[in-house]
């Protein structure tokens, strides 16, 4: 059931995914639920008899997700998949705590060069369409449709193959080595990849802790409250060691003011986690000033300079990052069979794929 505190929530969950003033998000709230001014909403549910404190039926509350969710994709135009995952996120009716969900509108229509996932997801079909789609791809795989079949849906087996793809870790190893000042363990290495087990370490002489290195296969989007299965993995390291490291598959880029910034990973010492990004501020710099709250957020406030992206050998550091990904070099060389694509989320982040 909404209560004033929900509320209010509510519309800072609003304010902070759409990057608009707290008044504004307020006016656009009170609108889509029933074309009201936002002092009849307030004060309604401070007394507790507003249309909004009797949303109990969840047929009902469904209703009135899905027309607000219909009303902020007109209004600020994005398709309406995006918009009811927000709607979801920032509800104040279910009792639970609204949560930001990261839009950029400013990215949303996409130039040259670029793929708007969201559009595409959007073209698709959403879940059902993009799980049929997937029954049609794997057609000639009794693998993968045995695996399609037991998952169910498209969202469960995209998590599987998320958590599920082969990693080498030497690769990871070597960018940071050339890219960043950590004191890499080459003592403490394992070349044969096995999730939730380390690959490396890396020492912390300020904190004084020699803390294991986990990969994983997923890539987990900074503003994404609802990325169930990053949850788990956090979860899971946070019960298995007091301070970790996670990388992820692939760096993710977004420009925020006139700076770059990267998020590789994420970091985590007794128990608290922090953003990891691809810079030259120390790991204890960035656990003590990133810290992850519940939304994931990034940008609440924007980092500091210092953690933006530099160059490296004459290039941008997240773009040497990715080519030690996926280079097809040998001897130490570094080369990309051909020029990469760039993908953008709802949410304004990049990653490069080939």
């Amino acid at each position: 059931m909404i209560t004033p505190k929900l509320l209010r929530l509510s519309i800072d969950a609003l304010a902070n995914s759409l990057k608009i003033d707290k008044k504004v998000a307020q006016f656009h709230f009170a609108k889509s639920v029933g074309n009201q001014p936002w002092a009849g909403v307030q004060s309604g549910v401070e007394r507790g008899n507003h249309t909004l404190c009797q949303l109990n039926n969840s047929d009902v509350r469904e209703t009135m997700l899905t027309q607000m969710a219909y009303y902020f994709a007109e209004e600020f135009n994005i398709p309406i998949g995006i918009s009811m995952e927000l709607i979801t996120s920032i509800e104040p009716f279910s009792g639970g705590k609204p949560k930001s969900y990261r839009i950029d509108k400013d990215v949303m229509n996409d130039g040259e060069g670029k793929i708007n996932m969201s559009a595409l997801f959007e073209g698709m079909g959403g879940d059902e369409g993009m799980f049929e789609a997937m029954k049609q791809m794997f057609s000639g795989s009794p693998e993968l449709m045995e695996l399609l079949e037991e998952c169910g849906d498209a969202e469960t087996f995209q998590n599987r193959m998320r958590i599920s793809m082969p990693l080498d870790p030497s690769r990871y190893y070597n960018a940071l080595a050339a890219l960043t000042d950590w004191d890499l363990n080459d003592e403490q290495y394992d070349e044969e990849y096995e999730p939730f087990s380390p690959s490396f370490h890396i020492d912390i002489e300020s904190m004084g802790k020699t803390v294991p290195v986990y990969l994983f296969s997923h890539v987990a989007t900074p503003g994404d409250s609802m990325d169930k299965l990053n949850d788990d993995v956090m979860e899971d390291v946070s019960n298995s060691v007091n301070s970790a490291i996670v990388l992820f598959k692939h760096p993710q880029t977004k420009t925020m003011g006139d700076k770059d910034f990267c998020t590789i990973g994420m970091q985590m010492h007794d128990g608290k986690w922090s953003h990891l990004l691809l810079c030259e501020a120390t790991l204890e710099e960035q656990h003590n000033d990133l810290r992850i709250e519940g939304n994931f957020d990034l940008e609440s406030p924007v980092p500091a300079e210092k953690y933006s992206v530099t160059e490296k050998y004459d290039h941008p550091s997240d773009f040497l990052y990715f080519v030690f990904m996926v280079s097809e070099g040998e001897g130490g060389s570094l080369e990309l069979p051909h020029k990469p694509s760039v993908i953008t989320s709802a949410g304004g982040w990049r990653q490069f794929i080939l």
